[in-house]
Order: structure tokens, then C-alpha cells, then sequence
């Protein structure tokens, strides 16, 4: 008969263990007694999370009272916070006593509706004044943290004008934000994509079926669902949590950037507008032939030297992307929103973009467009074939994905 004793640095064997490697390994099948344990844990939790959900609404539903409670700011900020509040509609701004210059109060609003607003797109703002963050709840003692079952999404290609409270305005229709925030660069400019939380992820899911390329402020915006913002080191409450100051990476210099460790998962939600833009495949030959082709190389990549075929690719030897089209030729001028206006009346068009460089900041001279019906986008580009657009007429091919890591057979 073989004993097992537990080998871990915290027990020791008092003597040697002899184990016959024939013997069979002892069954680690869970018992029945293990699967009922299981089952338990899981009913538990599932009901700790149904608690926490009833919770949070409950205390979402004390904007009811119309009245928002303020803390983290300082008698220097108040002209700034009557500047706040009243752009949201509030009534009455109550500063509470204090001996400090730190101060904490109240503010009143006119409906429902502005004290939602205003706690959306006001909430764990940066004040100008003293840098301080200005922090809204509903409840006087307690902060609220984000949503158990709050839905994420990132809102891109923002306009310039754009502001949290056009955006909010823009979003409420398909449900109760908990956060709205568009990020700035170190200047103070505006990036070209935006943030928001829904109350309920059902809400996320109907603001993307329902607004994905919407026009707003004149611009055909792009919604996709996004990840949660991590929590701060060191920061055990719900409520410092900043639902919607979701961060961006810093900008690296070209020689410091690197490709992304094998494995690891992508992050749209944190990723720059600007490196968003999908490359188009790169010819085989332009790898494979030696280096002093390569001018010979970039004239054949940029302008192709045979007429393209109705659906086909352009011969790169991948596989073609059903729905989706690499347009090329494009005028330096031509925006995602014209490339999009151009193709709508084919059908239902997913994505629209046109290649920006990230150095210069100007277009690459082509796109891709994605239909949700192959038939739509093959129907595209046999009627737009060769189309001018701003005095160039532009090329089509059905996109090729190619694996940059698979061999290329010699020409």
C-alpha cells in the first residue's frame, strides 16, 4: 500500500517516501459533497452580487431628491463651482461650516434630469483651481463607485467642439449614464475619443446598436464597447474609484516604441486614435527583394501596375476579409466622415476610416471600409470603381489579411 504525504517546505516527511510509479495516481474527481460545496459558493456569490446591484440602486435612485453633495474643493474654487453648477441648471449652491479652506455642501437642481447630468459629466472632475478633483454623490456621508453592472464604451473620432455635456446629451436616449467624459492632452486640446457608463450594461449594448456611426456636431461617430478603468493602487473604496478617466498611455518617441508581448490582450479602450489605424498588407515582394529595389518596391506598393478584378484581392496571397474593402488613391483631404458618406447608400457599413499617419498626422492616401452583407460591399465596389473623388479616382480591392509570420513562396 503507498502513502502520499504532503511534500510542501511547510510539512516534511519523517522518512523517505517509496511510491511505485505503476501504482495508479490517487482519484482527484471531485465528490459529490464537493460539487454541493460548489454549488453553494457559487449561489453565494451570485447572491452577493444581486445585493450589491439592489444597493447601488437604491442609492442611484437618491437622485431623486434632486440634490448632489460636494466635497474636495476649496473656498478658492467656489466662483469655478457656481461657474459648474449653474451650466447643469442647479438653483442653489449650500456651503457647509468650516474652519479649513478645504469645503463641502450641497447644490440643488430644477429636475431629475439636471441633477443626473450634472453628476455625470461633473463627477471626479479636475478643477482648474488648486488642481483639486471635485467629487458629487447623491448620499451626504458616502461616496457612489461605479456601477456593479455598469456598461462601457468608448466613443471615437470626436470632434473638436465636442464637450461632456453635448456628448451626454448625445447618449442619454439610450439610458442613465453614470459617467461622461472626454480626455485632454497636456495642452488642453481635446483627444479624438471619449468615455462614458451606462447605469446597466443593456443600456451600453442598445447605445451602440442604436448611435454606432450617428452623426454628432456634423461628425459620424464610432461606438464600441470598452473595459472598466483599473482601480488605483492603495485605493480600497468603491467610491474613489474614477469610472470615466479611463487612462491613456503616454506618447514614446519611435524609437522607444515596441510591438506587444506575445499573449498579451489587446486594449481599445486605452489606445490613441491615432494608432487605431488599420495598415494595410504589405506586398511579399517588398520583403523579400533586396535593398537597393526598395524605390522600385514603394512605386509598385503605392500604385498598383495591373487593373483590379471584381472580387478579387490584390493578389498578395491572404485571406480575403468578407465585407471588407482597401480603398486606395484617396486625395490627402478626403475625411472618415466623406469616406463613409460615399459607400452608406450600399448598405450597412460597420467601419469607415481612412490611414493616418502617426508622425504627420495626415492621411496615408487610403482606407477600409467594412459592410456588415459581403454582397453589399462587392456591389460597392463594382459601381465605385474608379470614382472621382477630389480630382483623384480611387482604386478597390476586397481586403486580404496577410500572416506576416508565414513564409512567402518566391515569385
Amino acid at each position: 500500500m503507498v502513502s502520499y504525504t504532503d511534500l510542501s517546505p511547510i510539512k516534511q516527511p519523517a522518512a523517505p517516501v517509496v511510491v511505485d510509479l505503476n501504482d495508479p495516481l490517487p482519484d482527484k474527481r471531485p465528490s459529490p459533497a464537493g460539487q454541493s460545496s460548489t454549488n453553494d459558493e457559487l449561489k453565494q456569490q451570485q447572491a452577493n452580487e444581486r445585493r450589491r446591484s439592489e444597493e447601488w440602486l437604491r442609492n442611484w435612485n437618491q437622485l431623486h431628491s434632486k440634490v448632489l453633495y460636494f466635497k474636495g474643493a476649496t473656498e478658492d474654487a467656489l466662483p469655478e463651482l457656481q461657474q459648474l453648477f449653474k451650466a447643469c441648471r442647479g438653483t442653489r449652491l449650500n456651503v457647509d461650516p468650516h474652519t479649513s479652506l478645504d469645503i463641502a455642501g450641497n447644490v440643488e437642481f430644477r429636475s431629475i434630469h439636471d441633477a443626473e447630468k450634472a453628476f455625470a459629466v461633473l463627477n471626479n472632475r479636475q478643477l482648474k483651481t488648486h488642481k483639486g478633483t471635485l467629487v458629487l454623490s447623491p448620499l451626504p456621508d458616502t461616496e457612489l463607485g461605479a456601477p456593479p453592472q455598469g456598461g462601457y464604451i468608448s466613443i471615437k473620432h470626436i470632434p473638436d467642439d465636442a464637450s461632456e455635456a453635448t456628448l451626454y446629451d448625445f447618449l442619454r436616449p439610450s439610458g442613465p449614464l453614470y459617467s461622461c467624459s472626454i480626455p485632454t492632452t497636456a495642452s488642453g486640446k481635446p483627444k479624438s475619443a471619449a468615455h462614458a457608463c451606462f447605469v446597466d450594461v443593456s443600456y451600453a449594448h442598445a447605445a451602440i446598436e442604436q448611435l454606432d456611426f450617428a452623426e454628432y456636431l456634423g461628425t459620424n461617430v464610432m461606438l464600441q464597447n470598452s473595459r472598466p478603468p483599473r482601480q488605483p493602487r492603495g485605493s480600497t473604496s468603491d467610491g474613489s474609484r474614477n469610472a470615466h478617466a479611463h487612462a491613456e498611455p503616454k506618447a514614446q518617441p519611435a524609437s522607444a516604441k515596441q510591438a506587444p508581448a506575445a499573449g498579451a490582450p489587446p486594449s481599445p479602450a486605452s489606445e490613441p486614435q491615432e494608432q487605431i489605424q488599420e495598415q494595410p498588407p504589405k506586398p511579399p515582394q517588398a520583403q523579400q527583394l533586396p535593398a537597393q529595389n526598395n524605390s522600385s518596391n514603394r512605386r509598385r506598393t503605392n500604385s498598383p501596375t495591373r487593373p483590379p478584378v471584381e472580387g478579387s484581392g490584390q493578389g498578395l496571397g491572404g485571406v480575403i476579409v468578407p465585407g471588407k474593402l482597401f480603398v486606395t488613391n484617396l486625395h490627402q483631404t478626403v475625411s472618415h466622415k466623406e469616406l463613409f458618406a460615399l459607400f452608406k447608400k450600399y448598405g450597412y457599413i460597420q467601419s469607415a476610416r481612412v490611414s493616418i499617419d502617426v508622425a504627420t498626422k495626415k492621411s496615408r492616401g487610403h482606407g477600409i471600409v467594412q459592410f456588415s452583407d459581403p454582397e453589399a460591399a462587392l456591389t460597392a465596389m463594382k459601381e465605385c470603381q474608379g470614382a472621382d473623388i477630389k480630382g483623384r479616382k480611387i482604386t478597390m480591392y476586397q481586403y486580404e489579411h496577410v500572416n506576416k509570420n508565414s513564409p512567402v513562396s518566391p515569385a
